[in-house]
């Protein structure tokens, strides 16, 4: 029998906790049962429930109510009906009306009553009162949870089947089948599709209805995060939201001890020089919000995923003009776990990583293939044919190696230096309290060892929360505190084993790990020395960086009246981070150092301090049932100091292991080094909020801020943001409706700033010269300041939309945007005559516009047998465009030209775009380049005057396809991330099949500069004739289109699979709450258009995890 269950909504839930009306007003003549049980939903808030084979929705009924009681309302529609209402707490059950009683019958006595109890939480554990508990029998007896989630339920007999229920949440169902299974614990999960009124946003600043919000915002939980990854929440934001773009690192690869470059809907700025000093930020970076406060990318890259109870992604300015001069690029809002009341619980969570390096991008020759790539290459032909000496040794040197060769040399490189690497995480959590004390404790560590062998990061954290609570006041401290260790590996870049030859033993005649593979010679019989890229790795050498750091967070609140609320926080970090780094004198880098100069040792170390505090006063107050009116006044202070001292010391004896005292002294006109920054801020910022009837909604803001970091004459500027929202399925004309279970628009407009940028933009700089005279030491201006700099202004433009269809079965999230930042903070460097470099000036904007859309239909949602089976789709596309920059930047664009490289700052055109001239390819008659000038004309010469855009490295579309199926405690998903119209620079082609040198022919090579090259006339191929790059550099190929290359890919980016134990024998016997086992898999497989090296520094990796939890 199925049951069907209205889940319908209160009337708004204002912040002074008024009562919700239980008087209705409706007039109507033939209308169905439905109708009426849905406009005395809206009116009143309560829940019906009802059995589909007992009540005919269709029947038709008149009423006519005004200011009528809710129980006479629904004895009038009723009325002449076989049915009977009983209204327990704010449900209402519908049921048939009772026969009258028939003459006992004697039967054998029923099996006594059982009691089941539990406690039903959210995701975060937070309890949930008012739950509706049933019963499924033909009775439909049920009840509610009470304040701390629990609840006692009398069933007649078992088996029984008991479902809970609550607005906003899935609901959930489960069999009870012997007394062992009584005591339940159960967790209801967010439907974000389901009556969104009940659904909350927290910006940081506030918690807002999500139905009254105007702003684009995105929500996730922890077990959403957790459903992606159980590593890192951002790798798990990158999944699951599409303006989330974490880039792709082709240098660093998997490297644990590198911070990702992220980005949110495109970028806002633009780095050149030094817009950022050691200090700063990437100036495309969002802004990080831990707990209401600024953090850094770092500590939430380090974050324990188990903390995290969930994060809020705020991407336009309705929601980011909230931290106007910080908020250009959007805002990451993470909230760590509360702690929860009741019985003292400790929580277990252990995370375990397998990572093996994916190598399958490289495309290296083996030992057959490169003696043959060399010797038709020319290294084996002496330059000059008369010189019968050199041929000779050259010669010889051929022979040596097709020796090796024939006698199955055949090394494999790209295994040594790597290794399967294993991450354990630890997480423990124990919590308790009750409504007025609360208090959790925590401790977690992580050691992640990577894929390259000897690299690996240690990180450890612990926390103690507490927070204190009574009619009036309430208050709340979490302290944190948090470090890391890092060692990256002592085997060096990867590209060393990737460029390796392979015609090379790894180990020399007697064993050993030599120095070089082979002193040979080119052919201009140059001597030339192979390093064994072993040899390094067997030398004592430290890169390690330690960090200690605290963060300590305390909030005060007052609750003035219901309806005022004052509220003050301070929050203090500090932190120290210490690297050093030694390389060994007898490595093969100071092969051509003088004896003293041999070797160097770095060590530097960085201090940061930072204190925020803000008071704030919010206001939120519903008139008449129909005007909601909140409103918020903050003021903020900030100051963050840094300071970094270092030293570099070189020239150390042979087998030294790093103590700096054996070196011979400082660098050339080197010293010690030392940096200190101050950064200030103040803001004062005031929002309203204003929803009319559930309808029609206001947002406003404004925010003035004050900042060291531009010009000292414009310290201060204005941020603002409107916006508009209107909730049409609260329109009379859908009320109601089947299908229709939420549509809103929204609009909205607004400013927000960008200070991710060096402290030293309006200050100019001096340091001390070795001159010395009667007057004293000589200063140099190292920096020259501007005072006028203008602060970066980005202005956002959203349209949104939210639909949810089909008695929430499909839920759409769709936002259209548009981003204008101007002016733009660029550094350029001052004419050569000045020498200064590094100017900060104020020129032209960036234009963006996209949009990000997010779909997700549930296919099966069977709440009897408590399963469940949806997919989803993300889509996500920016477009951007420089302008007004009327010729400010053609030094900077002359200096990547000379630079080769691809990027110009140039109006009208993309800051992705990839500049170079256009190639036709290769002319199969002469072997040569066929370019494509400007004016159309075909040509064999190159010019840089016929540089144009040849493409975008920005996808036409991207994002994720995604699907989740839960049976009972069993739950599997996947997601697959696809990408298509994006355009990369090959640099494997351009360096490893054409443009090798002299030099480089002693490295290994891609397999196309033996098989893709051109070789006769009529011949079409993609590359030229196999030639070497001479030491005049004749015959050079020059960076054009050809090397451009359109890649699509589709990647396997995430696959779960786990499974919840619920009331199990054992679990009871060994006193645990519940217990779960998870496995993952992360960047499982790749397939691209395009074959070219991924990870040069360090591979990327495919890993599989595994996850445990418990709570007791």
């Amino acid at each position: 029998m199925r049951l069907t269950t209205l889940l319908l909504l209160a009337a708004l839930v204002q912040v002074n906790a008024r009562g919700i009306g239980q008087t209705v007003n409706y007039s109507a003549r033939k209308v169905s049962l439905e109708k009426v049980f849905s406009v005395l939903k809206q009116q009143t808030g309560y829940v019906f429930f009802y059995n589909d084979n007992d009540v005919k929705l269709n029947t038709q009924v008149s009423v006519d109510f005004k200011n009528t009681p809710l129980r006479e309302a629904l004895t009038e529609s009723l009325k002449n009906q076989p049915l009977q209402f009983q209204m327990k707490g704010k449900t209402i059950f519908i049921t048939q009306k009772t026969a009258a009683e028939k003459p006992p019958v004697l039967q054998a006595a029923p099996p006594p009553p059982v009691d089941i109890t539990g406690v039903v939480t959210d995701e975060k554990g937070k309890p949930i009162a008012g739950v509706t508990v049933m019963y499924l029998d033909k009775k439909g007896s049920g009840t509610f949870t009470d304040k701390e989630g629990r609840f006692k339920l009398t069933v007649a007999s078992l088996p029984a089947t008991i479902t809970f229920s609550y607005v906003g949440f899935n609901s959930y169902g489960v069999t009870v089948k012997d007394p062992s299974q009584a005591a339940l614990s159960i967790q209801l999960h967010i439907n974000p599709g389901m009556l969104d009124s009940f659904v909350t946003v927290s910006t940081g600043v506030f918690t807002r209805k999500k139905e009254s919000f105007t702003g684009a915002v995105s929500t996730f939980n922890n077990n959403q995060l957790q459903s992606v990854s159980n590593q890192n929440i951002l790798t798990s934001l990158k999944t699951l939201d599409p303006s989330f773009i974490m880039m792709d690192n082709n240098l660093s690869g998997s490297n644990p001890n590198s911070l990702p470059s992220i980005q949110i809907r495109g970028q806002s700025g633009i780095v050149t020089g030094s817009t950022t000093d050691q200090f700063g930020s990437d100036p495309n970076e969002p802004l990080f919000i831990l707990d209401g406060f600024i953090t850094t990318l770092t500590i939430v890259n380090n974050l324990d995923i188990n903390r995290v109870a969930s994060v809020t992604l705020l991407k336009d300015a309705a929601s980011t003009a909230l931290y106007g001069a910080k908020a250009s690029n959007g805002v990451v809002v993470i909230e760590t776990r509360k702690p929860r009341a009741g019985r003292m619980r400790v929580s277990y969570s252990g995370d375990f990583n397998i990572q093996a390096p994916d190598l399958s991008g490289y495309n290296m020759m083996n030992s057959t293939e490169e003696l043959q790539f060399e010797k038709l290459a020319g290294r084996y032909t002496y330059y000059d044919s008369s010189s019968y000496t050199s041929q000779y040794k050259l010669d010889q040197l051929y022979s040596k190696h097709l020796q090796a060769v024939t006698s199955g040399v055949n090394t494999y490189w790209l295994n040594e230096p790597v290794q399967t690497g294993f991450t354990q995480g630890h997480s423990v959590y124990a919590e308790g309290g009750d409504d007025a004390i609360r208090f959790g404790l925590g401790g977690n560590y992580k050691e992640v060892n990577g894929v390259m062998k000897g690299s690996d990061r240690k990180t450890y954290s612990g926390n103690l929360d507490f927070s204190y609570r009574t009619n009036k006041y309430s208050l709340a401290n979490k302290f944190y505190l948090n470090g890391y260790t890092a060692n990256e590996s002592n085997y060096g870049s990867f590209s060393n084993f990737v460029n390796a030859p392979t015609y090379f033993p790894k180990l020399d005649s007697n064993g050993q790990v030599g120095k070089y593979l082979e002193e040979s010679i080119n052919y201009y019989d140059r001597a030339i020395y192979i390093t064994n890229p072993l040899y390094a790795a067997s030398l004592p050498g430290i890169n390690n960086t330690k960090a200690l750091g605290f963060t300590n967070n305390f909030q005060l609140t007052y609750n003035i009246t219901p309806a005022l609320q004052v509220q003050g926080s301070m929050s203090i970090n500090q932190s120290t981070t210490t690297a050093i780094k030694f390389t060994s004198p007898d490595n093969a880098l100071y092969d051509d150092s003088a004896y003293n100069k041999k070797g160097s040792y770095i060590n530097s170390r960085a201090n940061y301090f930072n204190y925020q505090s803000f008071v704030s006063l919010s206001y939120g107050k519903i008139f008449a049932n129909l005007h909601q009116v909140t409103a918020n006044v903050r003021a903020e202070l900030e100051e963050t100091k840094n300071g970094v001292l270092g030293f570099t010391a070189v020239g150390f004896p042979s087998g030294s292991v790093g103590n700096p005292s054996f070196s011979y002294g400082y660098p050339t006109s080197g010293k010690p080094t030392s940096y200190n920054s101050k950064y200030r801020r103040n803001n004062v910022v005031a929002s309203l909020n204003y929803i009319y009837n559930r309808r029609y909604m206001l947002d406003a803001t404004f925010r003035e801020d004050g900042s060291t970091t531009f010009g000292s004459n414009r310290k201060y500027s204005p941020f603002w943001s409107t916006g508009i929202g209107w909730n049409l399925h609260n329109e009379k004309w859908f009320r109601g409706s089947r299908w229709l279970q939420t549509f809103r628009v929204r609009l909205n407009r607004g400013t927000s700033g960008n200070q991710n940028f060096s402290s030293l933009s309006s200050t100019s700089t001096y340091a001390y010269n070795n001159n010395i005279n009667l007057f004293g030491q000589g200063t140099d201006l190292t920096t020259l300041g501007n005072p006028n700099i203008k602060w970066q202004l980005t202005t956002t433009t959203n349209l949104g939309t939210d639909l949810v269809l089909f008695k929430n079965r499909l839920s759409v999230t769709g936002n259209l945007y548009r981003k204008i930042t101007n002016p733009l903070v660029v550094v350029i460097d001052l004419p050569s005559s000045t020498g200064l470099t590094n100017y900060p000036m104020n020129a032209g904007s960036i234009n963006s516009k996209g949009f990000d859309l997010g779909m997700r239909y549930t296919i099966l949602n069977n709440l009897n047998k408590v399963t469940t089976w949806n997919i989803g789709i993300t889509a996500g596309l920016v477009t951007s465009k420089y302008e007004h920059f009327n010729g400010k930047l053609d030094q900077l664009n002359k200096q990547n030209q000379l630079d080769s490289s691809m990027l110009r700052y140039t109006d009208g055109y993309s800051p992705t775009d990839l500049w170079a001239v256009r190639s036709l390819g290769i002319d199969p008659g002469s072997g040569k380049e066929v370019f494509l000038k400007k004016n159309g004309q075909y040509t064999y010469d190159y010019s840089t005057n016929d540089i144009v855009r040849v493409g975008n490295t920005q996808p036409t579309m991207q994002g994720v396809i995604s699907s989740q199926l839960n049976i009972g405690g069993f739950s599997a998903s996947i997601a697959i991330r696809y990408s298509w119209g994006a355009d990369i620079y090959n640099d494997a082609l351009y360096n490893k099949v054409e443009n090798i040198t002299y030099k480089s022919i002693a490295n290994n090579q891609d397999k196309r500069a033996l098989y893709d090259r051109w070789k006769k006339a009529g011949e079409v191929s993609r590359f030229k004739a196999i030639h070497l790059i001479s030491a005049q550099n004749e015959s050079t190929t020059p960076v054009s289109s050809r090397f451009v290359e359109r890649e699509n890919y589709l990647s396997g980016e995430s696959v779960n699979i786990s499974y919840n134990f619920y009331n199990k024998k054992l679990l009871k016997s060994m006193g645990m709450e519940s217990f779960r086992i998870g496995a993952y898999s992360n960047d499982f497989f790749r397939i691209s258009t395009v074959k070219r090296e991924r990870g040069t520094d360090y591979p990327f990796a495919r890993s599989v995890s595994f996850k445990i939890s418990a709570t007791f």
